[in-house]
């Protein structure tokens, strides 16, 4: 499995095979296409290691007032479309509609071709991607979670906030399960990953945090706060586990 880079580079040599005009950015004159990476999907697979990474050809025709912009356009979007299907272990995404672009000091007819490509962000390359933090709790803390959260990832600063993109619990069983112990992870008050009922297990479990979608909130909710593990109702009442939360995250800006 490639990397995203490989992934990249992958989309640009099956352009140039083609005869496709590829520049490395905007610029220059049309038609041509540049690559630009659109993100990844379903960043829950982040803990794994694999992920759907999805890649645009930016087809870039002649000015948006040029009669013959929108021919040039069609033949180049049918010269990727023709790629981005043939590409061994790669998956044709989205054609957007043909919108008009500002690139340089010109504006030029344009269209996106999205393809998507799993791609492996183990190594070295996840620290570009996400970071990852691992706490284990004490039944102490954890008797205690409702009124002392335990942070798992401090604050990142002003204009900053953790977009928490997965979560794994692992809980160990003592002797005594505990009662009245809902697990969340989240910026203060704010429930992100929720694990129900894990703490009250008879028996040692491991689960992936559900994500919760909270209400629209206000910045002060998420900017520069930490990340902590919590309950949602009051402190357990009895219990002698232990649980380790392992979370997968990105700094963002707010």
């Amino acid at each position: 499995m490639t990397s995203l880079a490989g992934a990249r580079a992958e989309y640009v040599a099956a352009l140039r095979l083609a005869g496709v005009e590829v520049h490395d950015a905007p610029g220059g004159d049309p038609p041509y296409v540049f690559v630009r990476g659109d993100g990844i999907a379903d960043p829950g697979h982040v803990v794994r290691g694999t992920v759907l990474a999805t890649f645009s050809g930016v087809c870039v025709a002649g000015a948006w007032d040029d009669g013959a912009s929108a021919a040039m356009l069609d033949e180049l979007k049918g010269d990727v479309l023709a790629v981005a299907r043939a590409m061994p272990g790669w998956q044709l995404g989205d054609v957007s509609r043909d919108s008009v672009r500002r690139l340089g000091a010109s504006d030029y007819l344009t269209a996106d071709v999205s393809a998507n490509r799993h791609v492996d962000i183990t190594s070295q390359e996840v620290e570009d991607v996400a970071l990852s933090a691992s706490v284990e709790l004490t039944p102490a803390q954890i008797l205690d979670l409702f009124d002392t959260p335990v942070e798992l990832v401090p604050a990142p600063g002003a204009g900053k906030a953790i977009l928490p993109l997965g979560a794994l619990a692992s809980y160990t069983f003592g002797t005594v399960a505990y009662v009245d112990a809902d697990l969340f992870v989240g910026w203060g008050t704010v429930e992100l990953w929720y694990f129900g009922n894990l703490l009250e297990a008879a028996a040692s479990s491991v689960q992936m945090g559900e994500f919760e979608n909270p209400a629209i909130t206000a910045v002060a909710a998420a900017e520069n706060l930490p990340l902590t593990a919590k309950t949602d109702s009051p402190n357990p009442t009895v219990g002698d586990g232990t649980v380790r939360v392992t979370v997968i995250y990105a700094i963002v800006d707010v």
